[in-house]
């Protein structure tokens, strides 16, 4: 597991300021040998990370544009069961949610994180061109005699989704630490948190625009101009990204070799030493050479660092399981009330909206108002503590949800309080209570993730081990995966234990969906104070692996010198075109 080079052990680059084609290079450059100017002394190179984010904002465009209507394409187009549909969607966002770990090993172990994203950003672009060729009414066009037979588009489509949804693990995985790369020692500490918090926020920019604008068109136009869309943007990103590589704008990384196998190896025989280890002296510290083992102290350090970080990741499990309600409960609930306010009638999945417009303006908020006055007072806001913030709300979401269950159960039964609706050709009993009672349901979820998502993000980059940050990002991804299967599966074992009088039978009213969400608040609630317990015991580590105060913010580990320096944001250098260690020049 090979440390970064110091910026004097590596060799001068080019005047684009990086030296793609020394494969041994470990940290980006920024001038050569002549040049007396420190890292510290340059600015983060903004074009190619903003290049780099491009992928994945267009990464989501295409999943969302694909998933939220990938039902609807399905029974209606391609003459799928409901059944069949709903089996093939749960597939694609499964898969898409569980391959991330293995896009962190290719890029880590094999071909590195560049390499790693233009393979799987062009698989992308493949995958829905061929989507887009599914969707295509060529007969229309070209005449039947001129056109592939349905046969062909049939057995093509599943190939399609398959291909996009291991791209997306590929992306994920190394998109975000990839990017954070190309500025690493360039970024002080307050310009690090703003940028996982943006790149939060060009994300969401992306998932709005594919529910706004691109649902929309897949419904009342055309389904192949959607997928088309995301298509044209995913080729102009990849292009983009082999264009800055070509010209020596990205620090191209290399891969570390096989360091999970080496860290599977450390495991196998810290185990095999349990009981012939010496007095004093751990499981895992048995197996350094200096005890006789076979591997490097600094080897064994990073996969105790793995055993840190792994806890966190699965207390977030659970609140994946609230974030995916959005998507299922949430929906269920808003199907049955009133979506009319006159002639206009709110489409459900319209609600999404909130959550997304929520992230879209907390994130400036919180960037550029809230987290600067709390340096200037003196309050700091450690990561975890962040992702604790967000978990609260997020429990506080399902208890809202919990309380307009009760809410419209009640107006069902009162008189004149329940009518017929029409929903997308199905007809259900509503309550009459206005559907934006759930707003600060999807709202509050929405300010949950500006702390979970970002804070979660920076904490993976800052607390894995250099040589496995593929990988621990696949793994964060991985928690979206095990929290949606968590969720099913909790839902199976309830409508079992229930029988016969089901919380969450196939009628929502004929159910108790107000103790699904009491008892999501309750398990929220337990797991909240686990995750207080190891948050308040948690040792933060630095970028250079060394431990710090478990009480210290890690956010305050690589302040600079001048502390007006560090208080920049990322947003700050971009307006004025300058780094933000030059603030105060």
């Amino acid at each position: 597991m090979t440390e970064l080079r110091t910026v004097d052990e590596v060799p001068s680059g080019p005047s684009s300021g990086y030296n793609s084609d020394d494969d041994t290079e470990r940290t980006p450059l920024i001038g050569s040998n002549n040049d007396s100017a420190t890292t510290n002394d340059r600015k983060p190179p903004f074009v190619p990370i903003i290049g780099i984010f491009s992928i994945e904002v267009c990464e989501r465009v295409a999943y969302y544009a694909t998933v939220a209507n990938l039902v609807l394409f399905c029974t209606r187009d391609l003459d799928y069961t409901s059944t069949e549909a709903v089996t093939l969607s749960l597939l694609f966002t499964g898969l898409g949610c569980t391959v991330p770990p293995l896009g962190g090993v290719l890029a880590d172990s094999l071909i590195g994180k560049y390499r790693a994203i233009c393979v799987t950003a062009f698989l992308h672009f493949v995958g829905m061109a061929c989507m887009v060729a599914v969707a295509f009414p060529f007969e229309s066009y070209f005449g039947p005699e001129n056109s592939p037979s349905k046969e062909t588009l049939d057995s093509i489509f599943p190939v399609a989704l398959v291909v996009v949804a291991i791209a997306t693990g590929g992306i994920k995985a190394n998109v975000s630490p990839f990017a954070a790369q190309q500025a690493q020692g360039m970024m002080g500490a307050q310009t690090e948190r703003s940028f996982f918090n943006w790149y939060f926020w060009f994300l969401n920019v992306g998932t709005f625009f594919s529910i706004a604008v691109l649902s929309y068109i897949e419904q009342d136009i055309a389904f192949w101009i959607g997928f088309l869309v995301p298509t044209i943007l995913m080729f102009c990103a990849c292009a983009n990204l082999m264009l800055m590589g070509c010209l020596g704008k990205v620090y191209k990384d290399s891969p570390n070799g096989s360091v999970l196998l080496k860290t599977f190896k450390i495991l196998f025989f810290s185990v095999g030493n349990v009981c012939k280890r010496r007095h004093g002296v751990g499981c895992l510290d048995s197996v350094k050479l200096e005890n006789g083992g076979s591997f490097p102290a600094e080897d064994v350090e990073d996969v105790k660092m793995l055993g840190k970080i792994v806890p966190v990741f699965l207390l977030q499990i659970m609140y994946r399981t609230v974030f995916f309600q959005m998507q299922t409960t949430y929906f269920l609930q808003g199907e049955r009330m009133k979506l009319n306010f006159g002639t206009f009638e709110t489409p459900v999945a319209a609600l999404n909206l909130f959550y997304v417009v929520t992230v879209l303006l907390f994130v400036p908020l919180m960037d550029r108002v809230v987290y600067p006055a709390m340096d200037r007072c003196g309050v700091n806001l450690p990561l975890l503590k962040r992702i604790g913030i967000g978990m609260t709300l997020g429990m506080v979401s399902v208890a809202w949800a919990a309380m307009v269950e009760t809410l419209r159960k009640h107006t069902l039964i009162s008189p004149g309080g329940a009518f017929q609706q029409d929903v997308g050709g199905e007809t259900f009993t509503a309550a009459n209570m206005c559907i934006l009672w759930q707003i600060p349901q999807f709202a509050l979820v929405g300010c949950g993730e500006v702390f979970v998502m970002a804070a979660g993000s920076q904490f993976a980059y800052s607390q894995a081990p250099k040589t496995l940050r593929g990988v621990v990002f696949g793994c964060f991804a991985l928690t979206f995966a095990f929290g949606s299967f968590f969720g099913s599966i909790l839902v199976d074992v309830l409508n079992q234990m229930t029988a016969g009088a089901e919380w969450l039978p196939d009628e929502l009213n004929d159910g108790h969906a107000d103790y699904f969400f009491l008892l999501l608040t309750g398990l929220m609630a337990i797991n909240l104070l686990v995750f207080a317990y190891v948050a308040t015991n948690y040792n933060y580590v630095t970028n250079e692996n060394a431990d710090v105060d478990k009480h210290t913010n890690v956010d305050d580990v690589n302040h600079s010198d001048d502390e007006n320096l560090s208080k920049s944001s990322l947003i700050d250098s971009i307006e004025l075109g300058k780094s933000p260690l030059h603030m105060t020049a």
